[in-house]
This record gives C-alpha cells, sequence and structure tokens, in this order.
C-alpha cells in the first residue's frame, strides 16, 4: 500500500512552494467552458490553492486548500507598483 507523501514529512516541518501567477487574462471565448477575463489590479479577488499529484496507476494525494484573501492580492500589487524596475 502506497503512502501519502505528505504524511511522510516530519511533523512539524514545514513546505514551501512558490506560485506564480498572472495578474491579468484575456477572455478566451474558444475554451469549453469560455474562459473569462480577469484583471487584479482593478478588481481583485480570493485565490485558491491546492497541491495535488497522481501517478500513471492513478495514486495520489491533495493538500488541503489554503486561501489567500483578495484584500492579501490588492496590498501586495499595490506594493509591487512601487517597486523601482531594474
Amino acid at each position: 500500500m502506497r503512502q501519502n507523501p505528505i504524511e511522510q514529512v516530519a511533523a512539524g516541518s514545514r513546505i514551501a512552494y512558490d506560485v506564480f501567477l498572472n495578474v491579468s487574462g484575456q477572455v478566451r471565448p474558444a475554451d469549453s467552458p469560455t474562459e473569462e477575463g480577469y484583471d487584479l489590479r482593478h478588481r481583485p479577488q480570493d485565490i485558491c490553492l491546492s497541491v495535488g499529484a497522481r501517478d500513471m496507476l492513478g495514486f495520489g494525494f491533495e493538500s488541503n486548500t489554503v486561501v489567500i484573501p483578495k484584500e492579501a492580492i490588492a496590498a501586495a500589487l499595490r506594493s509591487a507598483q512601487r517597486v523601482p524596475a531594474n
């Protein structure tokens, strides 16, 4: 029997992931279902993330879902706009 890889991590340990998101996206009417456009700079939204994986046999895992509140997204984008470009 396979063990969940997250359960193999020592209790109290932290796993860190870097996630890169597009700040805006175009409407994609050709997609099924149609992908809506968005721009987090002008209309921040909560972002929900989970990490999952499956092998070829279908065994796998999925993490808990983390919610990044739209207020945190707005604050991060405001501070990023003040950083001078190199």
